[in-house]
């Protein structure tokens, strides 16, 4: 009730609540928890309809993030590789939202084992992936994106989680060793380090961050 009272009696707060949801990418979860608490009728009608189509967009995204992340899957059994799927993509695959619609996601991202890092790049690109840039110098953390002409989704295959001095315990190693299989045999870090890399890469890579001060 407080909620309602505050976005219902000052445009201000609505255009706030608009602007941080976009910048942070959750229009779509914001949409979903207004609709389950009966509060759209808060917004105008065209807003409301704006926000219920980048959900049904979304939605058919995250849709074809599943299809492409089971192949990738596929394809990385097949060749023996150490991995876990990380991030949104990690929380989609275990139905972590109340709708699939809720997480907006940009690419896949794969934590793979150092022994393991080369050898997944190759395997990826002979399946026709390419990137534009093959080196590392700027970024230890993953190698560059790559692309594949006939699939939506970019692939970040990781050989390092965090990139700070001061966390020596999160360790790519100790993700692998402790990861979690889903039904579809899909791997992926299991809840504490699923959760724990999200509350790294929010405070070391969103500014302002620790980096900063």
């Amino acid at each position: 009730e407080m909620l309602r009272s505050l976005v219902g009696s000052e445009m201000c707060i609505r255009d706030s609540l608009i602007k941080i949801a976009s910048s942070h990418l959750v229009l779509p979860l914001v949409y979903s928890k207004l609709k389950k608490n009966d509060l759209l009728n808060l917004f105008p009608n065209d807003f409301v309809g704006f926000l219920n189509e980048i959900c049904i967009l979304n939605r058919l995204r995250n849709e074809h993030l599943l299809i492409e992340l089971n192949q990738l899957n596929q394809l990385l059994k097949q060749n023996d590789i150490d991995y876990v799927f990380l991030k949104g993509a990690a929380l989609l695959a275990d139905s972590y939202f109340e709708a699939i619609s809720d997480r907006m996601v940009g690419d896949i991202d794969v934590l793979v084992s150092k022994k393991d890092f080369k050898r997944v790049i190759k395997i990826l690109k002979d399946d026709g992936y390419s990137s534009k840039n093959n080196h590392q110098f700027f970024n230890k953390i993953h190698f560059p994106r790559l692309i594949h002409k006939e699939r939506v989704f970019c692939v970040e295959i990781h050989e390092e989680l965090i990139r700070h001095d001061q966390i020596k315990l999160f360790s790519p190693e100790k993700v692998l060793k402790n990861k979690k299989r889903l039904k579809n045999n899909v791997p992926i870090p299991n809840g504490l380090n699923l959760f724990l890399h999200a509350i790294y890469n929010c405070l070391l890579y969103t500014s302002p961050s620790p980096r900063d001060s």
